[in-house]
Parts: C-alpha cells; sequence; structure tokens
C-alpha cells in the first residue's frame, strides 16, 4: 500500500510502490538517471566536462583525434604544463620561467655564462660576489655555489649536463628528462602524474592495473561509484536490480524491501521504526516487551517520566505526597521542614546559616561564646583594637593613661621620663651618655 502521495514522492515510489516512476527532474539529474531511470543520459553540462565525456559518454571529448592527450587543452593548462603546440616541451616557458631556470631562446643554458660556457663572467657584480669562495671550508669545500672537481650548485654541471634540480643518478627535477622524455610529475618507472600514459592508454584518473577514476570503466562498463565485483555506487545494479541503498543480499536502504514489505526503518525480523508496528499495534516509542516511550503505558496507566516501581519523575509521588524536592524520608529540598520549621540555612540541630541565631541572640559576626566580630564588646566595652585582657591597639590605654610610646611599667618611649626627669642620654641610676657625670 502507498505511504501516501509526498512520502511516495520523497521515496520516488510509483503508484504500485515501485522505483520505476521518475524521482523528480532534479533527483534524476542528481542521479544521472534517464527517462526510464538508466544511465545512458547524459549527466548534464556542467558534469559532462568534469568528467571528460562527450555526447555518447565516452572519453573522445577534450581529447585528441587519437584519443590521446597531445592536444585539446586550453592555453592556461599548456602554458602551465609548458606544452607547445604539439605537446611537445621545446616550447619556452615564457621569460620569467626562462630567467628563472637559466634557458636561452633555445632552452639552453648558454644564457647568462661566458663565452665557453664557464660561470667566470656574464655574472652581475651581486652575483659574482655572492659566488665568492669566501667562507671556503678546511678541505677546499666552499659554503659558496661552488664545490670541488668542478662541481657546483649553480645552474650549471661539469661536461653540459645541466643541473637545474638535476640529482646524482642522471635525473632532475626540471621539466626535462634524459632521452627526451617528459618529466611533468612523472615517475621513475615511465608512470606519470600528468594527463598521459605510456603506449597512448588514458591516464585520467587510471590505476595500475586498468582501472580508472574517472567516468569510464573497461569495456565500456559504466564506473560511477562501481565497486570491483561490479557493484556500482550509483543508481543502478546489474540486471536491472534498483540499487539505491540496496545491500548486497538484496535488502536495501531505501524505501523498498523484497516481496512489496514496506522498508521505511524495517528490521530484519519484520519490526520497523516507523509509526506502526504487526498487528495494528502503536509503536510510538514502544519495547519490545509492551512498554512504550510515549505518553501512554499498558493498562492506562501513564507513563510520563513514571519509573518502573509507580514513582514518576513529575512534581506528583504515590500517596498524594508532593515530590518537587522531596527526599526519600519525608524531608524536602524546598523552604520547608517538617513539623513547621524553616529550613532556610537550617542546620541539623536548630541553629541557622542566615542573620539570627537561637534565644534572640544576633549571629551577625557572634562568635560561640557571646563575642562579636563587630565593633562592639560585651558590657559596653569599646572592641576596636582592644586586646583580650583589656588593653588596647589605639591611642588610649584604661584609666586615661596615655598610650603613646608607654612600655608596661609606666615608662615612656618618647622623649620625656616619669617625675621631670630628662631621658636624653640618662641611665637608671643617674649616670648619663653624654659627656658630663653627675654632681659637677
Amino acid at each position: 500500500m502507498g505511504l501516501g502521495s509526498m512520502v511516495d514522492q520523497r521515496l520516488g515510489l510509483g503508484p504500485v510502490g515501485d522505483l520505476t516512476m521518475g524521482l523528480g527532474p532534479t533527483e534524476d539529474q542528481r542521479l544521472g538517471l534517464g527517462p526510464v531511470g538508466d544511465l545512458t543520459m547524459g549527466l548534464g553540462p556542467t558534469e559532462d566536462q568534469r568528467l571528460g565525456l562527450g555526447p555518447g559518454g565516452d572519453l573522445t571529448m577534450r581529447l585528441g583525434p587519437g584519443g590521446d592527450l597531445t592536444m585539446g587543452l586550453d592555453p592556461t593548462e599548456d602554458q602551465r604544463l609548458g606544452l607547445g603546440p604539439v605537446g611537445d616541451l621545446t616550447m619556452g616557458l615564457g621569460p620569467t620561467e626562462d630567467q628563472r631556470l637559466g634557458l636561452g631562446p633555445g632552452g639552453d643554458l648558454t644564457m647568462r655564462l661566458g663565452p665557453g660556457g664557464d660561470l667566470t663572467m656574464g655574472l652581475d657584480p651581486t652575483e659574482d660576489q655572492r659566488r665568492s669562495k669566501v667562507g671556503t671550508r678546511p678541505w677546499g669545500r666552499s659554503n659558496d655555489a661552488t664545490r670541488p672537481w668542478g662541481r657546483s650548485n649553480d645552474g650549471t654541471r661539469p661536461y653540459g649536463r645541466s643541473k637545474v634540480g638535476t640529482r646524482p643518478c642522471g635525473r632532475s627535477n626540471d621539466g626535462t628528462r634524459p632521452n627526451g622524455r617528459s618529466t611533468v610529475l612523472t615517475r621513475p618507472c615511465g608512470r606519470s602524474f600528468d594527463g598521459t600514459r605510456p603506449y597512448g592508454r588514458s591516464k585520467v584518473g587510471t590505476r595500475p592495473c586498468g582501472r580508472s577514476n574517472d567516468g569510464t570503466r573497461p569495456y565500456r562498463r559504466s564506473e560511477v561509484g562501481t565497486l570491483p565485483w561490479r557493484r556500482s555506487n550509483d543508481g543502478t545494479r546489474p540486471y536491472r536490480r534498483s540499487k539505491v541503498g540496496t545491500r548486497p543480499w538484496g535488502r536495501s536502504n531505501d524505501g523498498t524491501r523484497p516481496y512489496r514489505r514496506s522498508k521505511v526503518r524495517t528490521w530484519p525480523c519484520g519490526r520497523i521504526n516507523d509509526g506502526t508496528r504487526p498487528y495494528g499495534r502503536s509503536k510510538v516509542g514502544t519495547r519490545p516487551c509492551g512498554r512504550s516511550f510515549d505518553g501512554t503505558r499498558p493498562y492506562g496507566r501513564t507513563k510520563v517520566g513514571t519509573r518502573p516501581y509507580g514513582r514518576t519523575k513529575v512534581g506528583t509521588r504515590p500517596y498524594g505526597r508532593t515530590k518537587v524536592g522531596t527526599r526519600p524520608y519525608g524531608r524536602t529540598k524546598v523552604g520547608t521542614r517538617p513539623y513547621g520549621r524553616t529550613k532556610v540555612g537550617t542546620r541539623p540541630y536548630g541553629r541557622t546559616k542566615v542573620g539570627t541565631r537561637p534565644y534572640g541572640r544576633t549571629k551577625v559576626g557572634t562568635r560561640p561564646y557571646g563575642r562579636t566580630k563587630v565593633g562592639t564588646r560585651p558590657y559596653g566595652r569599646s572592641k576596636v583594637g582592644t586586646r583580650p585582657w583589656g588593653r588596647s591597639n589605639d591611642g588610649t590605654r584604661p584609666y586615661r593613661r596615655s598610650k603613646v610610646g608607654t612600655g608596661p611599667c609606666a615608662r615612656s618611649n618618647d622623649g620625656t621620663r616619669s617625675y621631670g626627669r630628662s631621658k636624653v642620654g640618662t641611665r637608671p641610676f643617674g649616670r648619663s651618655n653624654d659627656g658630663t657625670r653627675s654632681y659637677g
């Protein structure tokens, strides 16, 4: 039975639930399907050009007359690869590139060198100074552009061999290879990363064993997502079997199942994850043993937050007891306590954490023994700087005695002594520290 017009269209099902009906212009174009659901139709100009396909779906488009890559590239690509009109590397790479590689008009290294092809002249003063041998190492090796035995790190090598990026065994990192072989991204065994392969075989994405990463396969088999054993990741399967999500043993991930069984999230044993269950039982959140995750429970019991033993996670508890913050033993987490005792900051033994104490005693800064941390002391005694035994840290002493510099035994630290005796240098026994003695 159809799942409804909207779901049918979304899954690409026809009136009888099959996939012969088109998925719509947008979906058809995305999968590259034709009017009858095959892949013979072109994927569109953009997709064709990206895969390099011609009007017949082959790779002859954008290639040369014989299907090779010797021509057909646009000017920008030609210039980037340094190819000439016939696809070779004899054409100059441009003045800037020529100067960087030290090539002359004919592609050789005679430019910027002396008459005999050496480095004794032809360089500007700065370059001459840079090539200077100042900084030679003890055994004749230098830190400049030359080495012993005539080998240099610049653009020349002995015997006229080009050195631009050349390795010791004659291989170079520039745009040329020995024996005229093109080296643009070429590997040592003749395989290249550019658009050509040996023996005229097209290399666009080709793997070593003949398989390619482009839009074609050998023997005209479509490769768009094809796996090695003829399974494909595109919208087709062998023997016209629809592949949209199909698994290897006939099960599919799309909206159909074998034998016309609806597959919308169907599990292997016939159970589905959609809104229906076999035998008309509603499945919205139903667990295997009949319990559901939705708002209903078997036997009419509400399930919203219900735990297995009848306790709920909502604002109610069994027997009419409120659950908002309630602990298992009747104590609540809100602002009340059993027996009308307020809980806001209350400690277990009746003491509170707020600004009050039992028996009306203020708690703001009060210590356990009645002493406060504020500016007052018990019995009206000032606490500002007061020490425990009546002495204060401020400018006063008990009994109106001045404290400025006064020591414990009534002696002061200022410039006076008791009984009007001068303290300047005076010792306790009448002797002084100045230049005089007692009694004249």
